[in-house]
């Protein structure tokens, strides 16, 4: 058979270096060349042709060119070379031009020239790695390196590791002031940032986002992908998360770290203060060294610490714990739900309980330490600490028990407890709203209840005060012999009075009894007398229509033992006593709201109307008002003025309404009136017997 030659193609390729700004290229870019008959100027003999999209690597390309065969017929030939970035239609004319040399075309050649193999000649597979020089590449198997090698770059181009051709990890070189390199990383998403100009020390440990959320970052309207934008910043990984805070920590799902040596972990946490921490989902810790862990707390202040479901700590080192608590003053501490603690150093715990004083304590449900608000006070300098009647109802403790109801302090420094079912001291079990024991065995000699008034001036140590019916305090003592009560002076340490344990009761003066009240016999033994400052001895008598208002210093009538206001035709006067020095036919255990203590003897004040001089006997005003008026008693008519309940011991001169001191006796009122009365009827007879005799004597002197 006769040889024959294959045909040859005209196409060719061209492979060049092409540098930008004196750096090697990488991209793709398009290529234009045209053939000229001359290195500069000349006559342009084919052309142009376009290869487009042409990888460069590192500044190494390889473009095909096709011209024709009409061109190549053996003459010197000048290559002209145009560039422009892919798709932008702008050429730059490089040089200069290349001379292409004719060669001629063969069917096969003995040997190839240096350099004329390049990888298209190569065929696929036909080189194994023993063909090539193990020192030139990183083998998958691994490198038997020298002290000299390494992995990496020799410039400033940041080292790109991919996987199915896209980035997963970039290192790129960053330099101290020192000349210490501290390199940044950023793993994860080829969409991971690292932003902020000269950072260093950066690290994006993998994670990604989605740009197309645009709620990420401080001012959670940036794209949502892991970001570092500050010196030593961290994302260990997640989704959204924002380090831009000197040497701060995100991690999670749209966390934000901005504050220096800040930490955000979780969900939408924000940790914009220095050295602050949150955690959790939606937690924000903006003041320095704040710490917000949970749902929603939030801790603003410096060194404040929020935890719990919505929380919120504004206070300055202020805690808040639990479910919608807040700790807005300082070194305030509130705990449970939703309990508030707005005093300094104040504190609240348990349900809807509020400490608003400053150093004021409100525990279990609906415990209320008054604020300043609350208090009607105001803070007018806010300088409350040394004006603490602005500062609400400080230093006040309120405890309340499970009762839904506000159990509210009514002043500053109290001590307040609720418990329906008893206090105890001593006793888990208490039988009385304060029931105190005290079982340390015999030979006791430390009291049980104490209570001590160490003021100098007025005030009184204890009250005991009953609205019902039974005993106001009851003494027992079950099994010892000794008195129920005793009472101690100040003075010399001798008693004051003593309740045996048969109910008799004394009373001293230092060591010497003055009065004795024996409970079996009844008696009263008084050695040195009685003393009251009551002026009159009363009795409790009815009214005769118990709904009439009768005041002490009316004057009333008595009829058949009821007494009213309403004095005309009145047999007997008397008047209600304001003071009595002691009181008959009371009994204490029967209500008698329809009685009136009447004077039946002594001195007594009176209502009466106009002028009343000393001595005068005092007669009903007429008003039946409870009033008087005064009779001086030459002029007393029983008949024209009615009795008379008493004599005037103090005047007065006004015309109106006033009030004099009477002396009363019922038994002395009564002689004295039968006594006037004799008087007067003698009165009347002798002079009618001088008018009898006037007349005689005229009708004589007539006759003579």
């Amino acid at each position: 058979t006769s040889a024959s030659l294959a045909q040859v193609t005209t196409e060719f390729t061209y492979q060049g270096e092409l540098e930008q700004s004196g750096t090697p290229a990488d991209g793709d870019y398009d290529f234009r060349f045209t053939l000229w008959d001359a290195e500069s100027s000349g006559t342009k003999l084919q052309g142009p042709v376009e290869d487009t999209r042409v990888p460069v690597n590192d500044g190494l390309f390889t473009a095909n060119i096709d011209f024709g065969s009409i061109v190549f017929g053996g003459q010197d030939v000048w290559l002209q070379i145009e560039v422009a970035e892919a798709g932008t239609g702008s050429y730059t004319t490089l040089g200069p031009r290349q001379q292409i040399k004719p060669a001629p075309m063969a069917q096969h050649a003995l040997t190839v020239g240096a350099d004329a193999v390049g990888s298209t000649q190569i065929v696929d597979g036909s080189i194994t790695a023993a063909d090539i020089d193990s020192g030139l590449f990183w083998s998958t198997g691994g490198n038997a390196a020298g002290s000299g090698d390494f992995l990496g770059t020799t410039n400033t181009t940041p080292l790109e590791l991919r996987v199915n051709n896209r980035p997963v990890t970039r290192i790129f070189d960053a330099e101290e002031g020192n000349g210490i390199h501290a390199p940044n990383l950023i793993g994860g998403s080829e969409l991971n940032v690292l932003s902020g100009g000269s950072v260093e020390g950066a690290t994006i440990a993998g994670g990604g986002g989605d740009p197309g959320f645009t709620t990420c970052g401080p001012d959670r309207s940036s794209p949502c992908i892991n970001t570092v934008a500050d010196d030593f910043t961290t994302v260990v990984g997640g989704f959204g998360n924002y380090a831009t805070g000197l040497a701060a920590t995100a991690m999670g799902g749209g966390t934000t770290a901005s504050g220096a040596n800040s930490t955000a972990m979780g969900e939408e946490t924000t940790a914009s203060g220095n050295d602050s921490t949150a955690m959790g989902g939606g937690t924000t810790a903006s003041g320095s060294h704040s710490t917000a862990i949970g749902f929603r707390t939030t801790a603003s202040a410096f060194a404040a610490t929020a935890m719990g479901d919505e929380t919120n700590a504004p206070g300055l080192v202020a805690t808040a714990m639990g479910e919608g608590t807040t700790a807005s003053g300082t070194h305030s501490t509130a705990i449970g739900r939703r309990t508030t603690a707005s005093g300094d150093q104040s504190t609240a715990m348990g349900m809807d309980s509020s400490a608003g004083g400053d150093f004021s304590f409100a525990a279990g449900r609906r415990a209320v330490a008054r604020d300043a608000g609350d208090a009607g006070e105001t803070d007018t300098d806010g300088n409350c600490t040394a004006n603490v009647d602005e500062c609400g109802d400080e230093g006040t403790f309120v405890w309340a028990d499970s009762e839904d109801v506000d159990f509210e302090s009514t002043g500053p420094d109290q001590f307040l407890v609720r418990a329906a079912s008893g206090a105890g001291i001593g006793t888990s079990a208490p039988s009385a709203q304060l029931h105190a024991e005290n079982n340390s065995g015999s030979g006791l000699t430390t009291p049980t209840l104490r209570a001590d008034n160490l003021s100098t001036g007025a005030g009184i140590a204890g009250y005991f005060i009953t609205h019902g019916s039974d005993a106001t305090m009851v003494l027992a003592n079950r099994e010892g012999s000794g008195p129920l009560l005793k009472g101690f002076g100040n003075n010399n340490g001798g008693r004051e009075f003593e309740i045996r344990n048969d109910g008799s009761m004394d009373f001293y003066n230092g060591f010497d009894r003055t009065i004795n009240i024996d409970a079996p016999g009844g008696e009263i033994t008084a050695d040195n007398g009685f003393t009251t400052g009551g002026a009159d001895f009363a009795e409790m008598l009815p009214r005769h229509r118990p709904e009439e208002s009768i005041r002490p210093a009316d004057l009333v009538a008595v009829r058949g033992g009821e007494i009213t206001r309403t004095t005309d035709d009145a047999e007997r006067l008397m008047i209600i006593s304001s003071s009595p020095a002691m009181l008959g036919n009371h009994d204490a255990s029967k209500p008698q709201s329809d009685h009136s203590p009447v004077a039946f003897l002594g001195q007594v004040p009176v209502r009466v109307r106009g002028p009343v001089a000393i001595g005068d006997l005092l007669v009903a005003s007429g008003h039946n008002d409870g009033t008087a008026r005064a009779v001086s008693p030459a002029q007393w008519n029983p008949d024209e003025h009615g009795p008379f309940a008493g004599h005037a011991w103090s005047a007065r001169s006004d015309e109106g309404l006033g009030t004099v001191t009477a002396r009363v006796g019922a038994a002395q009122s009564t002689a004295l009136v039968e006594r006037i009365r004799s008087q007067k009827a003698r009165i009347d007879s002798l002079e009618d017997r001088l008018a009898r005799l006037e007349q005689a004597l005229e009708g004589r002197a007539d006759a003579l």
